[in-house]
């Protein structure tokens, strides 16, 4: 695989389980990905900056230290390199009051649901990547 064809994928995610079973879905739903990992919003938007890599999807929690997820999403839109990237947003509980201020934001779907293996294979990486509008990961 060349690099101009790998896929990158970013995890916005802080927290090492949730790493890992992401890391092991995306693996089956989307094999050969680069999975990038940022603990927070602010480690991301400099990785993706020093790396010069725009990735082809971000995953990211709704709720992280410095900015949260809308904050974000607001903040990524302004750069044109990033602003067409599909944001998938991810809440362990349902958060019904963010939901229209996370579309307002640009939120390409948003995910309510615990993180595990099954549950994020299943119900969230499948639903992205095996689908003729959103297959941009498969290979």
């Amino acid at each position: 695989m060349g690099l101009k064809s790998l896929k990158y994928c970013l995890l916005i995610n802080g927290n090492p389980q949730d790493q890992a079973a992401f890391v092991w879905a995306l693996g089956l739903a989307a094999p050969g990905t680069v999975c990038l990992i940022a603990p927070n919003a602010l480690d991301a938007l400099a990785l993706m900056g020093s790396k010069n890599i725009v990735p082809d999807y971000i995953f990211a929690d709704l709720m992280m230290p410095g900015l949260n997820g809308i904050d974000f999403l607001r903040h990524l839109k302004k750069f044109a390199r990033f602003k067409d990237i599909p944001v998938v947003i991810h809440a362990n509980k349902p958060a019904p009051d963010w939901v229209y201020d996370l579309k307002e934001a640009g939120a390409f779907a948003i995910h309510f649901n615990p993180y595990d293996h099954r549950s994020i294979f299943n119900n969230f990486l499948r639903l992205y990547f095996h689908n003729e509008k959103t297959a941009v990961l498969m290979n």
